[in-house]
């Protein structure tokens, strides 16, 4: 917003009062108390100039005086309370911003350890996916064992038991020719 000062002259305004409108409160005071000493000031430095006698000046700077220190321990209160303020949203926002890392920490704490029991459940899986095929292959070489051992005894036993055969029938040939 720009600032626009009146178009009056400094003459047709009143020489106590700052534009309103524009300025705090306490801006307006303080330039009231200003001009005022201002004015009070060049007064006692050209006596020859015709208006209030020193007397009134005098007073006038000291009540200028104590509208200045009155004004002055408001400001600081005011300053103080400012400064208050500061402090307490400079804490709340440290508190805010200690909560967000906290937060962001355990979000990654928390996707880390999701990361490891993943990890953790893939070798696990892995792992029992390698002693099944293991124990799979054993099995089924066991059975393949088991049925050419078992296609070998037969094997054998037929040998055997056509060898007998032949050796019964040639004895009983051997019997019946003599």
């Amino acid at each position: 917003m720009a600032l626009s000062w009146p178009t009056k002259s400094r003459r047709g305004r009143e020489e106590d009062s700052a534009p309103t409108g524009h300025f705090p409160s306490a801006f307006q005071r303080w330039l009231v108390i200003y001009r005022s000493q201002n004015r009070a000031e060049r007064l006692l430095e050209r006596p020859d100039v015709v208006g209030p006698s020193h007397a009134h000046a005098r007073i006038q700077e000291n009540t200028a005086g104590v509208d200045l220190e009155e004004w002055a321990k408001k400001w600081l209160g005011r300053r103080y309370l400012k400064k208050w303020h500061h402090t307490v949203v400079l804490h709340r926002c440290q508190h805010n911003r200690k909560l967000l890392c906290l937060a962001r920490g355990w979000h990654q704490w928390r996707e880390a350890s999701r990361v490891v029991m993943l990890a953790q459940v893939l070798h696990q899986q892995q792992l029992m996916e390698k002693a099944w095929r293991v124990w799979r292959q054993r099995y089924l070489q066991s059975c393949v064992v088991q049925n050419l051992l078992e296609q070998e005894a037969r094997s054998l036993l037929s040998q055997a038991f056509g060898r007998w055969w032949q050796l019964t029938a040639f004895q009983c040939k051997d019997k019946g020719s003599r």
